[in-house]
């Protein structure tokens, strides 16, 4: 998903949820998730506020805590407004 265009077409009034699919976060690895949140982030969605950050499709069963937690850590990171 292009997150940043969907910021543009929608605007910013419109709060939006997002994240990594749900075979990323279940599969990994913690780089690619950490990379993808990052690609997320800075994609442009973020302009204006109103973005949450999570599991795409919910969590599916047995993801690997570490897992959630690379996505958690890198949104700290990546994510702030």
């Amino acid at each position: 998903m292009d997150h940043g265009r969907l910021r543009r077409e929608l605007g910013p009034e419109v709060q939006i949820g997002g994240g990594p699919t749900v075979m990323l976060l279940k599969s990994g690895p913690v780089e690619a998730i950490r990379a993808e949140v990052r690609r997320i982030c800075g994609s442009g969605v973020m302009e204006g506020g109103r973005f949450i950050l999570i599991a795409a499709n919910n969590m599916a069963p047995e993801t690997p805590l570490e897992h959630v937690t690379a996505m958690y850590e890198a949104a700290k990171e990546f994510g702030k407004y």
